[in-house]
């Protein structure tokens, strides 16, 4: 019986060490949430600031992706007009995401 409770406390101490190394990775943004203005218009040329908001604590940066970079490209937050043309570009922080769609008109 000895024996069976010694093993016993070694898998729950193993599970607990599993169970916090998973939180420990989430890099702490788990219960972050991020938003944004849906939709934005740009000129060819021309550039605009999106300033998404978010709420709960990280430490991440947020990192800003444009679906087609031939017609906006997207640098902190600075979307920049290149073509006409409808695009999205992304903020993401963490595992939150927040979506704008962008249409650039010729000047």
């Amino acid at each position: 019986m000895r024996n069976f409770t010694k093993k016993l406390f070694l898998c729950l101490v193993f599970v607990a060490v599993l169970a916090f190394g998973a939180v420990a990775c989430a890099g702490g943004s788990a219960n972050v949430t991020l938003t944004m203005q849906n939709e934005a218009t740009v000129e060819v040329g021309t550039s605009l600031v999106l300033t998404p908001e978010f709420s709960g604590e990280t430490q991440d940066k947020i990192e800003w992706s444009s679906g087609d970079e031939s017609i906006a490209t997207v640098n902190d937050g600075l979307v920049v007009g290149v073509s006409a043309g409808v695009t999205k570009i992304t903020a993401k922080l963490g595992t939150a995401e927040a979506v704008c769609t962008v249409t650039v008109k010729e000047s």
